[in-house]
């Protein structure tokens, strides 16, 4: 067994474990890119901006760290500063190559049972199809570079270092073009507060009894309050500070507004994208409107169904 030295134990545990890590966040990536553009009927699936920008993360710092290594390593091969004949580096690249394909193995698998099972989809098919690629293309190339006698540059490892280049930096360029800058990011995350404070004031309304009393207001069959004075002082703006508007329109409507700074992202889904609890009344608030919001300032209308209604006489 030839010996190899602890730099070289160090680049190659760090060359492999960032080729993991990039392997799997572009799959991430590829992933939340399919959810978005094809449309699913569970929500299990449903597109996140978050898993983007997660592996978008861990590529930008990862997929670097690998390329030049690799390169780096390579380059140390050709100079003889480092031996391809490490045991070391043996056992890294067959133990990859098991890896990818016991992973393309049951990709396929998977991808049989699910089309005799009749529920093959054309979303199922990419997400085969990218795990396929991102492990098959792992596959060839260990493989391929394990068996030649000579580890040190070539046109194939040029080859693959470039295109490697080009896929993740495509995938970043798209990753951004999707979920926006880290400004964008932001400003949509305080327009999902604004969302998320403007359907508490409503369910006050709609439930009278599901929440901690703030005034009589929330007392079934109170009148709703001429203004936000009396309850409204917790509900504000999170980035302004300011008061959330609201305004009573008569004994049983009301209007809650809000300043928002971006128009609410677009959703392929067929379902709600987040889960409501299950309260003990028939009526419920419709907050589709409210979470497809446009830029600006906007308003939307409800009814408290437990609000004083006028004397019949």
């Amino acid at each position: 067994m030839s010996s190899h030295s602890s730099r070289d134990t160090f680049f190659y545990l760090l060359q492999f474990v960032t080729l993991a890590i990039s392997a799997t966040a572009l799959g991430n990536v590829w992933f939340s890119f399919i959810n978005k553009w094809t449309t699913s009927l569970t929500p299990y699936e449903r597109f996140q901006p978050n898993d983007v920008t997660a592996g978008l993360s861990a590529l930008v710092i990862a997929a670097p760290v690998y390329l030049g290594l690799s390169w780096w390593i390579r380059k140390a091969f050709a100079d003889g500063s480092m031996q391809p004949s490490s045991s070391l580096r043996k056992w890294l690249v067959y133990f990859t190559v098991f890896v990818t394909s016991i992973i393309g193995l049951v990709d396929l698998i998977a991808t049989l049972h699910v089309y005799l099972n009749g529920d093959f989809t054309l979303r199922f098919f990419f997400k085969a199809l990218s795990i396929l690629v991102i492990a098959g293309s792992i596959f060839v190339f260990y493989l391929w570079d394990i068996r030649r006698e000579n580890a040190g540059p070539s046109a194939v490892t040029h080859a693959a270092f470039w295109i490697t280049i080009v896929v993740v930096l495509a995938t970043i360029i798209a990753g951004f073009v999707v979920v926006g800058s880290p400004k964008t990011r932001r400003l949509l995350q305080w327009d999902q507060e604004r969302v998320n404070t403007l359907e508490n004031i409503v369910r006050e309304f709609y439930h009278p009894t599901s929440y901690p009393k703030v005034g009589n207001f929330v007392t079934e069959g109170a009148p709703l309050p001429e203004n936000s004075s009396g309850f409204a002082s917790r509900f504000r703006d999170p980035q302004t500070q300011q008061l959330l508007e609201y305004r009573k329109v008569d004994l049983n409507t009301f209007e809650v507004c809000a300043t928002f700074a971006l128009a609410a992202e677009e959703t392929n889904q067929l379902f709600r994208p987040y889960p409501r609890p299950v309260y003990p009344y028939d009526a419920q608030p419709e907050f589709t409107p409210l979470e497809n919001h446009s830029a600006g300032h906007q308003c939307f209308r409800y009814t408290a169904p437990h609000a004083t209604t006028p004397d019949k006489k």
